[in-house]
């Protein structure tokens, strides 16, 4: 099962991410191919330890580029990316906690 776990608050500390750090460090991993994407809004904190428990699994750290600055060209780059990985389930834990998270998931 592909998963992407998509979020603006995979951060370290980031009380979303104790929420959700202890389920999603004990998936199966023989089930379950897990990528994570931090969505850096404001480009600050590191992404949280736990996503790199795992050698298998993917992370990504996405920021804006200056050229998105203005417009919404990154939400339809960003948007084919994630198309194209073709997974299975895309869990966004907290839509309301982060603009870039909730323009993805919409």
């Amino acid at each position: 099962i592909r998963l992407a776990i998509i979020s603006g608050s995979l951060t370290e500390g980031h009380s979303s991410s104790e929420s959700f750090k202890g389920m999603l460090s004990r998936l199966d991993r023989n089930i379950f191919e897990v990528t994570y994407v931090f969505v850096a809004e404001l480009g600050g904190p590191r992404i949280a330890e736990f996503t790199k428990e795992h050698a298998e699994d993917r992370t990504f750290v996405w920021t804006k580029e200056q050229r998105d600055v203005g417009n919404g060209a990154w939400t339809t780059r960003w948007g084919k990316t994630i198309a194209s990985w073709k997974m299975d389930i895309i869990f966004y834990f907290e839509l309301s906690m982060s603009s870039f998270a909730r323009r993805l998931g919409m």
